[in-house]
């Protein structure tokens, strides 16, 4: 809501929700003009240019082909779907109505990840070796910790629903890899949840990356490490932090000044992180990516994230979670240890 009201020329016309105290709170907290608890009669009152669909992931596919059919365009929050064949059927019904969607791979429009891209497409890298994304949470982390939060349900449980950030993420940066390994083990509380750690190894040629998910962890933080034969980037999305080691001599002076620079880079990255938040000119990842899709549907412009991007996030995630699922059907114990599959 915050980001569509700093948008020019954009309106908000109305709120739907399931619950009606909800659609209805909604709509008064934002000076919304209309609320709905039926998507269908929202679209029949009112002529829209775009929806954005905020809903758990197993609606998508429904409410997105509704509101394709209905002439607008739709925006998605990460993934599209859950599966391929979902993901089929809402490309078939834009495809059909004329429509534009778009779907919100956040973590790819935030400032540092803009920036650690932009080198890396300068070949400031050189040719990539390796990639590793990793999601650390605490166990008190809110979507885990809710026994009634509708994620356990999904493909993968509580992976499915945060699985596609790491996913894109690789992708941006790899291409399309291949799955080499999957494993899983537990070791928190929660009766509710059949595994709380994963570890995905991917691979192509001479390609590799690795994801690795945690809700064990002292501290929340994502971090992407990236090899090319050139450098190394250690990109903290938490902090908003970039730091490029480069080739250095082995002895202890190049050490010292290698610490040096990480030191510094670190401070630049901080403040200037800390100077467009002060300024009022920081753009998280939502907001660029929506700025990007509404100059997308009006302007004609590049969509942020392509159709097929989108599908290859989508393809992979259902992958990944059909062997968590399989591996957690099959365990006839709790997994107090890593236990895999391999392709």
């Amino acid at each position: 809501m915050r980001v569509w009201r700093k948008i020019d020329n954009v309106h908000i016309a109305a709120a739907c929700d399931r619950n009606e105290q909800i659609a209805k709170e909604t709509a008064k907290a934002w000076n919304i003009p209309a609320h709905y608890t039926d998507l269908a009669e929202m679209l029949q009152r009112h002529s829209f240019s775009i929806v954005d669909i905020c809903t758990p992931t197993h609606t998508h596919c429904k409410l997105a082909i509704q509101a394709l059919e209905s002439g607008c365009h739709v925006l998605l929050e990460k993934p599209m779907v859950m599966t391929t064949n979902e993901a089929e059927q809402v490309m078939s019904a834009r495809k059909r109505s004329g429509t534009k969607l778009g779907v919100i791979h956040n973590m790819l429009f935030e400032p540092v990840m803009i920036k650690a891209l932009s080198l890396i497409r300068k070949g400031n890298l050189g040719q990539i070796i390796n990639a590793d994304v990793r999601f650390l949470h605490t166990n008190e982390e809110p979507i885990l910790s809710n026994r009634s939060h509708w994620c356990h349900s999904l493909q993968g449980g509580r992976f499915g629903e945060i699985l596609p950030h790491p996913i894109y993420l690789l992708q941006a940066l790899l291409g399309q890899i291949d799955i080499e390994l999957v494993s899983i083990a537990k070791i928190g509380d929660y009766p509710w949840i059949p595994a709380d750690e994963l570890f995905v190894a991917l691979g192509r040629n001479k390609t590799s990356g690795s994801i690795y998910i945690s809700f064990n962890s002292p501290v929340e933080a994502v971090i992407v490490s990236v090899y090319g034969t050139k450098s190394v980037f250690r990109i903290d999305l938490t902090g908003e932090t970039i730091v490029q080691l480069k080739h250095r001599p082995f002895n202890r002076l190049s050490k010292g000044i290698n610490n040096l620079r990480q030191i510094y880079q670190l401070a630049s990255s901080t403040l200037r992180a800390t100077s467009l938040i002060l300024s009022g000119k920081w753009s998280n990842g939502h907001e660029t990516y929506i700025r990007g899709f509404v100059d997308y549907v009006l302007n004609e412009k590049d969509p942020p994230v392509t159709l097929q991007e989108a599908y290859n996030t989508v393809e992979t995630l259902e992958r990944i979670c059909k062997k968590i699922d399989f591996i957690v059907s099959h365990s006839l114990r709790a997994c107090t240890k890593f236990e895999a599959v391999e392709t």
